[in-house]
């Protein structure tokens, strides 16, 4: 999301691990999102109903939906499969340091 809008990051000073964000392991935090405060400036409109928010930037209208419940899961899906993947690359990283 943060590359299809578009916005700049920058390294996070206090890097920190989430543990209760998925089942499989850690997910560092090392980048921080620089944005303006635009629910307060750019009008923004939240619907609690449908949970989705509106605002207007350069001129142009924008309607950030909630992911259905089928994209959540392919997501999920995606980030197991992403740690699963770093999980065997470190353990072959530390069997090749190991060995040396």
């Amino acid at each position: 999301m943060v590359e299809k809008l578009g916005l700049t990051t920058t390294p996070h000073p206090k890097p920190y691990q989430l543990h209760w964000l998925n089942d499989d392991g850690d997910m560092v935090v090392n980048q921080q999102v620089e944005v303006e405060p635009w629910q307060f400036d750019k009008q923004t409109h939240h619907d609690g109903l449908t949970n989705k928010i509106t605002f207007t930037h350069k001129g142009k209208k924008f309607v950030l939906h909630p992911p259905s419940p089928s994209q959540v899961m392919e997501d999920q899906v995606q980030m197991k499969t992403k740690c699963e993947q770093e999980k065997e690359k470190q353990k072959k990283l530390k069997k090749k340091t190991t060995k040396n």
